[in-house]
């Protein structure tokens, strides 16, 4: 059990198996993973009981719900933190004292880095700007000049090392929108045609967009090359952007949100309000790989081999 109430949000920090935690208690916990597996005891019951572990630090200051939290990978000295007190904090990860707390325009949703190039920040938050942009500078943080393209509170957030100059936002008006960092433009949006729900979640590769709906447990994947004679997601705008229905997937029976989503390489990783999913678009997958599969505890496993829409032959 980490927190007194629900978890907001989990961040693997990459050093020394750290982890971070955020919570609706108003509190940041830092874990030590490589304690946790000193001390499971591998018993039969190891799947169904929770253990009390001490967190190695406490981040004490938000006076409601921490609502998200990032860090910078070449950067494990800051925490950064947005709350439902509509502020915005930088921890030092190592005194656990907010070194800078910040006003925003409206209650936040979610904080993420959006180029690690430039140190540029996004927190999406319920306010006219919908998106708020800051330049993180060794004193402060540099607000920067209002981004345009959104109707609506952004939820997620998304960028991709291999891909710099770019970020992709979910928002509540259903839409996902793809941006050049170099132009603070909107390049391309998408949206399902058949489905107007707000999206929860987002991730995208140099190929495709997965988004998670807010309800029915459905993942839109949209795939980028549909406006290659218009956008280059690498030398960016052509000829301007133009829309792309896409294609759904829908994870069983369930009216849950798609809580959380994460793309690697050809899988796709999603969390329902009752299941964690993962979609394997290998193109081989072999026997011993399915046992291994199957023998995950709470997660659910669809195999797509040789899937003509995720290899770009649909």
């Amino acid at each position: 059990m980490a927190h007194n109430n629900d978890v907001t949000d989990i961040l693997i920090s990459g050093r020394n198996d750290e982890i971070y935690t955020s919570s609706v208690d108003s509190t940041i916990k830092k874990w030590n993973l490589k304690k946790l597996r000193n001390n499971i005891n591998y018993r039969q019951d190891y799947y169904s009981r929770p253990y009390n572990l001490t967190p190695k630090k406490t981040f004490k200051g938000h006076k409601k719900s921490v609502q998200s939290i990032y860090m910078f990978t070449n950067d494990p000295l800051n925490l950064y933190s947005i709350s439902f007190d509509e502020t915005l904090r930088i921890w030092n990860t190592e005194t656990t004292q907010s070194q800078l707390e910040i006003q925003l325009p409206g209650r936040p949703r979610v904080i993420r880095g959006l180029s690690s190039n430039n140190n540029l920040i996004g927190v999406g938050n319920r306010s006219k700007e919908h998106l708020t942009l800051y330049y993180v500078t060794p004193n402060e943080l540099v607000k920067s000049t209002e981004i345009k393209g959104h109707q609506s509170t952004v939820y997620d957030l998304a960028s991709n090392q291999n891909l710099p100059n770019t970020f992709v936002t979910g928002c509540y008006d259903g839409v996902c929108r793809l941006f050049d960092v170099r132009t603070m433009q909107c390049v391309a949006s998408y949206r399902d045609p058949y489905d107007y729900h707000p999206v929860f979640s987002v991730d995208y590769d140099a190929y495709r967009i997965a988004a998670g709906a807010s309800r029915n447990g459905i993942i839109r994947i949209f795939d980028l090359r549909y406006n290659k004679n218009h956008y280059n997601i690498h030398q960016g705008v052509k000829k301007g952007a133009r829309n792309n229905d896409g294609w759904s997937l829908y994870l069983g029976n369930n009216r849950s949100p798609v809580y959380s989503l994460q793309m690697d390489h050809s899988k796709i990783f999603a969390t329902l309000s009752n299941m964690t999913w993962m979609l394997d678009f290998s193109k081989d997958i072999n026997k011993h790989q399915r046992q291994n599969h199957h023998k995950m505890n709470d997660v659910s496993c669809l195999h797509y081999t040789h899937s003509k829409k995720w290899l770009g032959l649909g």
